[in-house]
């Protein structure tokens, strides 16, 4: 199994995935790691889930697969457990109904976690962030791009109500380590993939940047490196 075998090599030891495309919910085992799945119950689209490293099987505390958007895995940290989320927003053609239902259960799944834990969001938000100063408390000053699309408008809404730091903008990097999506013909480059943390914990957050080399297995081309 190819992603398996890159986990192994870049010392992976959770990866949240999107756009698995498998339907209903379950999960597989490979090497001693077992990929969790969330998706549709009928059709092969979306799907989200997580893989995590045979090392750290024993310390999973639950694994929630909401829909083919949303799947949420508590897992037991050092000091504080955390519940970690694996997200695919709609894509910013998608009609208003479409995009309040996704945030409507996002949040509902979110105001669930138990107080104390690290809360930690990753994924395909489709959302362009902005360098508009009031969102500065929240984005930070290094996105990719100078303004928010309507998707990045309702991205930084709800990590604002929910009291959350997108460390994918938070980072000084180069613009390639920025962005997460290339058009066909390779003339755009975007930065819609994120990764948020709870205010109170966002510096456990060390980095958080794309890995060129391994965003072709994964949607989610960041890796945030973590210190609970």
């Amino acid at each position: 199994m190819a992603l398996v075998e890159e986990f192994e090599k870049y010392r992976i030891k959770i990866l949240a995935m999107q756009e698995i495309r498998w339907p209903e919910q379950g999960k597989v085992s490979r090497k001693g790691h077992i990929l969790y799945y969330s998706g549709s119950k009928k059709k092969h689209e979306f799907g989200t889930g997580f893989v995590v490293h045979r090392t750290l099987k024993d310390r999973i505390l639950s694994v929630t697969p909401v829909n083919e958007r949303l799947c949420k895995l508590r897992i037991k940290g050092r000091f504080q457990n955390i519940t970690l989320f694996s997200v695919h927003a709609p894509t910013l053609d998608k009609d208003n109904m479409v995009k309040e239902t996704f945030y409507a259960e996002l949040e509902k799944e979110f105001d669930n976690v138990p107080k104390y834990d690290i809360k930690i969001i990753l994924g395909d938000f489709n959302a362009k962030l902005g360098k508009e100063a009031f969102l500065r408390p929240a984005v930070g000053s290094h996105s990719l791009h100078d303004t928010c699309n309507d998707n990045g408008q309702r991205l930084a809404d709800f990590d604002v109500t929910r009291g959350l730091i997108v460390s994918s903008t938070y980072f000084p990097h180069k613009d390639i380590h920025k962005g997460t999506w290339r058009s066909p013909v390779g003339l755009t480059l975007n930065q819609i993939d994120h990764v948020l943390v709870s205010h109170r914990h966002a510096s456990s957050i060390l980095d958080c940047r794309r890995k060129i080399g391994i965003q072709k297995f994964k949607r989610n081309g960041f890796y945030p490196e973590v210190e609970p």
